[in-house]
């Protein structure tokens, strides 16, 4: 037998809450770091096993600023980043 709910909460189209958070540090125009995270619940997922979680981290370096000055190349940064989600595994369809 499916769960009524879930089934009325699907076909209703549901709802989504979101929060996000973002942090931001650098030193010396040089090094950056930034981390962000953000976690949603879906009301069309069963109570409990509604979350999920989105974490980022990424990371800067101006390296322009490790070489003699030159009139050929003035600035240079690499960047990195990684995200990944943290999900639950769901059943679509409950009995």
């Amino acid at each position: 037998m499916l769960d009524q709910n879930w089934l009325k909460s699907l076909l209703r189209g549901g709802h989504v809450n979101s929060l996000f958070g973002n942090l931001s540090l650098g030193f010396r125009d040089f090094v950056f770091v930034e981390g962000s995270i953000r976690n949603d619940w879906s009301s069309t997922l069963p109570a409990g096993n509604n979350s999920y979680l989105y974490p980022s981290v990424s990371a800067g370096l101006v390296f322009s600023e490790l070489l003699p000055k030159s009139n050929i190349f003035s600035y240079g940064k690499i960047r990195a980043g990684y995200q990944f989600a943290l999900v639950k595994s769901v059943s679509l369809i409950m009995f």
